[in-house]
């Protein structure tokens, strides 16, 4: 295999939460979603108005995450904390002998 015929090629990783939506009689109007990642502080990810937040092409590490509810009265205390996945590092570059 020459050098041209190597083709590199991107990898994509998602990490999917999904949690149960608060009840319909809270009017939860949106969630915040906090990371951590390898023990990190909390910090915030993002929002959604969803039960379920992707987060794509995560960088190497090991996440844990919280999430609060929103209304119009305020917002709630954070969730537990949940440990997700870890994303691997992308492997050491091969070595190659010509024989």
């Amino acid at each position: 295999m020459t050098e041209k015929q190597i083709k590199k090629e991107k990898i994509m990783a998602t990490i999917r939460l999904d949690w149960v939506a608060n009840p319909s009689t809270e009017f939860v109007t949106n969630y915040i979603i906090y990371k951590s990642v390898n023990g990190g502080s909390l910090s915030i990810q993002g929002n959604t108005s969803n039960n379920f937040f992707e987060i794509v092409n995560p960088n190497p590490g090991v996440y844990s995450f919280s999430i609060q509810a929103t209304n119009i009265a305020g917002t709630s205390a954070m969730s537990d904390v949940g440990f997700g996945p870890s994303v691997p590092s992308k492997p050491a570059t091969p070595v190659v002998t010509i024989l």
